[in-house]
């Protein structure tokens, strides 16, 4: 039995209201929350592609496209009215922020000056280390494997490279970091 996704149940555009239906068979709070997130993501990209194209292909590299992209995804998700069950507007805003313009879930361990390593052992575990001790972070975890392979492309767009079969690992000195797949 394949999966259907209706946006609005998840989502409700116009009275600021969220909308809390009851679960799918085999889905939880936090499954329903990820599938409501993936698709208002979805569709705030979909707007900056075709209001914003050039600006977003550059927002990895350049601060002060980011910034004004920002303003944009506020501007979009304000202006539409979106709302996800579970969050608050600023989680929302942050998060679809983090997600567009930086580099998704682990976003927050990037920034975090006493994470020392981030170990991607798949799209579900992500392993943070502090203070020499590795602890598992679920609420970092990816969708799935296409948006871990779209994070980690997005890391290394900077330099012209990608994850490919044929190049499935990039070491390169001076990194910040280490990419196998």
């Amino acid at each position: 039995m394949g999966y259907y996704f209706n946006p609005m149940d998840y989502i409700y555009a116009g009275t600021h209201e969220a909308i809390n239906l009851p679960l799918r068979q085999n889905e939880t709070k936090e499954s329903a929350a990820d599938v409501g997130f993936s698709e208002i993501a979805k569709q705030t990209r979909i707007y900056l592609r075709e209001h914003f194209s050039r600006e977003l292909a550059s927002a990895a590299i350049h601060p002060e496209t980011r910034e004004m992209l920002k303003r944009e995804i506020l501007h979009y998700v304000g202006q539409s009215g979106i709302i996800l069950a579970g969050f608050n507007q600023e989680q929302l805003y942050r998060r679809l922020q983090e997600e567009i313009l930086y580099y998704g879930p682990i976003q927050r361990a990037l920034d975090d000056p006493a994470v020392t390593n981030i170990d991607i052992n798949s799209y579900q575990y992500v392993y943070l280390e502090r203070n020499g001790e590795e602890e598992l972070h679920q609420e970092m975890r990816f969708q799935d494997e296409a948006h871990l392979e779209v994070v980690l492309n997005k890391m290394l767009m900077a330099d012209g490279k990608v994850l490919t079969a044929n190049e499935p690992h990039i070491d390169k000195s001076g990194w910040p970091f280490f990419i196998m797949r």
